[in-house]
């Protein structure tokens, strides 16, 4: 879902959601992009809810709109479904792993996003 958001901010606003993926890039795993440290940070819960506090963040309204508005749309999504769509032929995680890479580069992404 993560992946999604970002593409989704970015194919509107023409900017990423998430401003550190040079530090923090999507990784093109067996099931969709991952981002390492949010996989390593979240992984424990499996298929549970994850109890924590809401953290605070610096987002402004209309960020905090767009979050909710689009986590509230992917989260009904059926898992299998977000996988065949990071999955399509000749999208971001179709092309790294052809090419053997693990990091989905920025370019990609922005094609992904129809930049």
């Amino acid at each position: 879902m993560l992946y999604f958001i970002n593409l989704i901010y970015l194919g509107k606003y023409n900017k990423f959601l998430i401003e550190d993926l040079d530090d923090y890039p999507f990784e093109a795993w067996r099931y969709g992009p991952v981002i390492r440290s949010v996989y390593d940070r979240f992984s424990c819960y499996g298929g549970i809810p994850i109890g924590l506090e809401q953290p605070h963040c610096d987002v402004d309204n209309e960020v905090s709109e767009f979050l909710n508005y689009n986590i509230d749309r992917l989260v009904n999504i059926e898992p299998w479904r977000l996988v065949e769509w990071s999955h399509m032929p000749d999208g971001a995680w179709d092309k790294t792993c052809k090419n053997n890479d693990s990091v989905i580069s920025k370019e990609l992404i922005k094609k992904d996003a129809g930049l």
